[in-house]
């Protein structure tokens, strides 16, 4: 009987050991404290020069006591008012050098966005011509038989840039009363989030017809 406990009890001992070095120990360890490689990043908005140093180190100090490794500073600016740190000013390589310095003592990785605002190709250098282009329109009825001489209104165009691409001219249908729901948002002239699926039928007499 001796014999017996002895043999068991090493076994109990030495499987409880495999246990204890299993990878779902480890897994819950990792969760529990988690490698800096695994731990969350964060955008970190900075909102139309309203920057302070006092700012940057409270926010960089909150980032580090909830366990956030890492922060990409984002410039936006659209309505929001300017604040003493616009982008690319002086004062604002100040503050990028500042919270580079903070972030380092913290322990967070620091990452920076390309460009001031939401489209990632924006700045002072891109000029109208080579900025991100939209297709605008505008609409002129007449009726005929008839020679049109009129000149075209312009359609909206933003720092005074636009170009022509086509004109097109077709009959009214005659269900003329027919308009494509959120016409303005599909061509992408507005934003709307969760946009959904139009699934109503188009009736066959608003159809225009390609010579």
């Amino acid at each position: 009987m001796k014999r017996i406990l002895f043999i068991t009890t090493v076994f109990f001992v030495f499987f409880s050991g495999l246990l204890l070095a299993s990878p779902y120990s480890s897994l819950e360890s990792g969760f529990k404290n988690p490698p800096d490689s695994a731990k969350p990043h964060t955008w970190w908005h900075w909102m139309n020069g309203n920057i302070s140093h006092e700012g940057i180190t409270a926010d960089l100090e909150a980032m580090a006591e909830v366990g956030i490794a890492g922060a990409q500073i984002f410039n936006v600016s659209v309505n929001i008012l300017e604040g003493p740190a616009p982008f690319m000013s002086p004062q604002w390589f100040d503050l990028i050098e500042y919270a580079a310095v903070e972030a380092d003592r913290l322990g967070i990785e620091l990452c920076l966005h390309n460009s001031a605002g939401w489209s990632s190709s924006g700045g002072p250098w891109i000029t109208p011509e080579h900025s991100m282009q939209i297709i605008v329109y505008a609409d002129t009825k007449t009726t005929g038989p008839a020679q049109f001489n009129q000149i075209l209104p312009q359609p909206k165009a933003n720092l005074n840039y636009y170009r022509d691409i086509a004109i097109l001219a077709f009959p009214t249908p005659k269900d003329d009363q027919f308009r494509i729901a959120d016409l303005q948002i599909k061509t992408g002239l507005k934003t709307k989030d969760a946009l959904e699926p139009d699934l109503a039928d188009t009736p066959l007499d608003t159809a225009v017809t390609q010579d």
